[in-house]
């Protein structure tokens, strides 16, 4: 039986699934040892399971206060560590919340961090945070080693989950049977987003943008990720799924993403794309200010160039874009180079397990 007992803490699903295939590979004996507090508990081995559910982060803006939203929440997770004698912590991404609890815990527990704020961004004073609050810190692009390094904090690059993912076996043509779509049909997809939030100001421009390209491109299928199901009833020749992410980019030719882990899902699976994002007018000034990057793309930030292209805009329309999207698709020798650029990006990350050098970690810190 380890010696200390740990708390895994995430407040989103992506942090849980970034997470999850590292837990699921440690033995009976360590699950033993182990709690999880997450936003949803269904994928998850009964035995790890607390008490505890933390309402999605998701539909909140940031401008929302994150303590009195969640203090209840706190309150109950203090007492949970209190309860079950939790010697260490591991905070998954999600870092308005975690920060917050390490903030509270500091010196009470041990504490580690996968899926670090991205301080190379905004707001870069919360290095401080990790370099006080954290034994160790487990980050998922190359470059934060050495950015943390120049503030005198230690970091081990794990690779990215979404890696692991992307190289699993997925049938292209299974895909394309389910979605009726024969085999020699080209596909652009397209998503616009999954946090609630973030849906609500991009699902009619991206469904604009759809129906337009259909009509359009006729040589295309046009598939339109819609995992929250708000789509009623079938317009145009538009195929609505919830079908995964991961399964529309193996059969795509080109896609149209909004933000989020779908770019690193589509980079690793050397699809180009456009990166189209409508935030609301608070957040696009803010940014304005804050930013410490001239964009938001990750493929464009690990490669140090804009070779994707990114259209950002608070009152966007479909005609801001439709003209830049259809002459990208017809434009083979840049897709070509897009997709060669995709090609160096996941070069970064081949060889690492993110799963099995998680795994390892967490026994570290069991033992």
């Amino acid at each position: 039986m380890p010696d200390n007992r740990l708390l895994i803490i995430t407040g989103e699903k992506s942090g849980l699934d970034a997470v999850l295939p590292a837990i699921e590979k440690l033995g009976d004996t360590e699950l033993k040892s182990i709690r999880l507090i997450a936003p949803d508990y269904s994928n998850t081995r009964e035995i790890i399971r607390s008490n505890i559910t933390i309402p999605s982060i998701n539909n909140l803006e940031f401008t929302k206060n994150i303590l009195l939203d969640y203090s209840g929440v706190l309150i109950k997770i203090i007492k949970y560590i209190q309860q079950e004698q939790i010697t260490d912590i591991l905070f998954v991404d999600n870092p308005d919340f975690n920060l917050l609890i390490a903030r509270l815990l500091y010196r009470k527990v041990r504490m580690y961090y996968y899926i670090i704020p991205q301080v190379w961004a905004w707001r870069e004073y919360r290095v401080k945070y990790l370099k006080r609050y954290f034994q160790k810190l487990f980050v998922i692009f190359p470059f934060e080693v050495d950015l943390l390094k120049r503030f005198g904090i230690q970091s081990r690059f794990v690779g990215h989950p979404v890696f692991e993912r992307t190289i699993e076996g997925i049938d292209p043509k299974e895909i394309r049977k389910n979605l009726k779509i024969s085999g020699k049909k080209r596909v652009i997809s397209l998503f616009p987003g999954s946090r609630e939030n973030v849906l609500k100001r991009h699902y009619q421009l991206f469904e604009d943008i759809a129906l337009l390209l259909s009509e359009k491109l006729p040589d295309f299928k046009i598939v339109f990720s819609d995992i929250r199901n708000h789509h009623r009833g079938k317009r145009g020749k538009i195929i609505y799924t919830d079908a995964p992410s991961l399964h529309l980019l193996k059969i795509s030719d080109f896609s149209i993403i909004s933000s989020g882990s779908t770019t690193m899902e589509a980079t690793f699976s050397n699809i180009p794309f456009i990166g189209i994002y409508k935030p609301d007018i608070l957040t696009y000034t803010t940014a304005r200010f804050l930013l410490r990057i001239d964009t938001t793309i990750m493929p464009n930030i690990l490669l140090g160039e804009r070779f994707i292209p990114e259209i950002v805009g608070p009152y966007l329309t479909h005609n801001d874009v439709l003209d830049k999207i259809i002459n990208l698709i017809d434009n083979q020798s840049q897709l070509n180079i897009i997709r060669k650029k995709l090609q160096a990006v996941s070069n970064m990350f081949n060889g690492l397990s993110t799963s099995d050098i998680m795994s390892q970690e967490i026994r570290k810190i069991l033992n």
